[in-house]
């Protein structure tokens, strides 16, 4: 029968944990260093450029549709006077912006829900105390906030806008 000394056992009950520190530290150091190295940075930053014009394409691409529910919006309360609403929409379509929400999206397989798309708005930054504020208008060049629209129209016009 062998006989250790009991720094021996510690030193071998020891050996794995040291050798897994090791090993992750030195694994843990080089995924670092290829992480930030020059080359994975630009991919990184590249990415970034590519990102943020796809926003800023599409968020000028929806603006179409936005304001021309803005106005449907606005007559369909008696803000404004329906002709109004479409002559801004036949203005907007003859420029190029999309006035119908299938024309969003290019492959138009999206399945448009008006109470995902109102919970959706729910989360916008000038939502407060659970009151949408929307831009609405008394005519062309007539706009205004409001808090105090009728979620039972706004659901009407998103599912118009959805079967249209």
């Amino acid at each position: 029968m062998y006989r250790f000394a009991p720094e021996t056992i510690s030193i071998i009950a020891a050996a794995p944990a040291i050798l897994l520190a090791v090993v992750a530290s030195v694994t843990l150091d080089r995924g670092l260093d290829r992480f930030f190295s020059p080359r994975t940075q630009a991919v990184i930053a590249n990415s970034l450029i590519v990102a943020e014009a796809y926003l800023n394409e599409h968020a000028q691409y929806i603006r179409g549709e936005t304001m021309a529910m803005a106005f449907d919006l606005s007559a369909r309360l008696g803000l404004c006077p329906a002709d109004d609403a479409l002559r801004v929409r036949r203005h907007l379509g003859a420029v190029g912006l999309p006035v119908r929400l299938r024309s969003i999206g290019g492959d138009n397989r999206r399945n448009w829900d008006a109470a995902r798309l109102i919970e959706h708005m729910r989360g916008d930054k000038k939502a407060e105390g659970g009151k949408l504020a929307f831009i609405l208008t008394r005519g062309i060049g007539k706009t205004f906030v409001s808090r105090e629209v009728d979620e039972k129209a706004l659901r009407g016009l998103i599912d118009d806008a959805i079967a249209a």
